[in-house]
């Protein structure tokens, strides 16, 4: 009298049936869609490989001409100096 009885419990429950047609499509659409990722991944993978070895060949030499200038203003230090001191006084 005093407690309510408990409702029911309701699921959306749909049976799902084998269907061989549709379960053999699904296969080649996955064996197809693999296959064209594959494909992208080995021309991206090829791209990248030459990407690298232009970067370090690129960087290589970019270091060799900032070893160069580095040389240079190390051994020409006064010669510099003189030319900075030179352009300071003419601004004046």
């Amino acid at each position: 009298m005093f407690l309510k009885p408990p409702a029911h419990n309701v699921f959306n429950y749909q049976p799902s049936f084998y269907d061989k047609k549709k379960e053999d499509a699904k296969k080649r659409q996955l064996q197809n869609q693999s296959k064209i990722k594959g494909a992208f991944t080995k021309k991206i993978e090829r791209r990248s490989s030459l990407n690298n070895k232009a970067n370090t060949i690129r960087l290589l030499i970019i270091l060799g001409f900032v070893g160069i200038l580095s040389y240079y203003i190390i051994e020409n230090r006064e010669l510099i100096i003189k030319m900075i001191e030179v352009l300071l006084q003419s601004k004046k």
